[in-house]
């Protein structure tokens, strides 16, 4: 009866210790030494309120001081372009839209580009995949009007166009998706982050 009483009062002091330390969040630390090049790490802080972006920090999460410039900047710029452009925030699905804008959806996909506080998430359908494919990147010189309007209203957007058309013409053509294909085209760091079907 002693030892199982012993246990139980070890177990008991060993729970007191390691209750509190899981109960806590831990802290975190990013620079641009610990921080992937396009910032998703980041992405649970920018929020959405009057049709702007900012960063709400808990306080278990620090940046470094340098770090904190970039992204605050980043935002300040994407926001005063915002405004200047009469852009829109849907907050529910994060993206930034162009005033009356529309698109067509076909069954095979859609031709559209949005843009997020830190990438551009860009539709290409079924049919320009294909002439993606078997042409290049000049299949997408058809989609200008649609990539011109919102390219130039991003402040922070570096790329020509035809960058980003190479950029996405490759990225497309080895990915093996025949269907429509969603993709994100990171301003940040440059480069495709992230590709899938639609």
């Amino acid at each position: 009866m002693k030892k199982l009483f012993n246990l139980l009062c070890s177990f008991i002091m060993i729970v007191s210790f390691i209750l509190p330390t899981y109960a806590q969040e831990q802290n975190k630390y990013y620079s641009f030494d610990n921080i992937s090049s396009n910032w998703n790490e980041l992405d649970p802080y920018v929020k959405i309120q009057n049709n702007s972006f900012y960063l709400d920090l808990p306080d278990n999460v620090e940046l470094s001081s340098e770090l904190y410039s970039a992204v605050t900047n980043h935002l300040s710029s994407i926001n005063e372009e915002i405004k200047e452009n009469d852009l829109t925030i849907d907050v529910k699905t994060r993206r930034v839209y162009l005033p009356n804008q529309t698109f067509s959806t076909r069954s095979y996909g859609k031709n559209a580009v949005y843009f997020h506080w830190n990438y551009l998430e860009i539709y290409l359908d079924a049919g320009m995949v294909q002439s993606i494919t078997t042409t290049g990147v000049g299949a997408l010189w058809g989609l200008a009007g649609i990539y011109t309007p919102i390219l130039a209203a991003h402040p922070v957007i570096t790329l020509s166009i035809g960058a980003i058309f190479s950029l996405v013409a490759n990225a497309v053509a080895s990915s093996g998706i025949k269907d429509g294909i969603v993709l994100h085209l990171n301003f940040l760091g440059g480069g495709v982050t992230y590709i899938g079907r639609q």
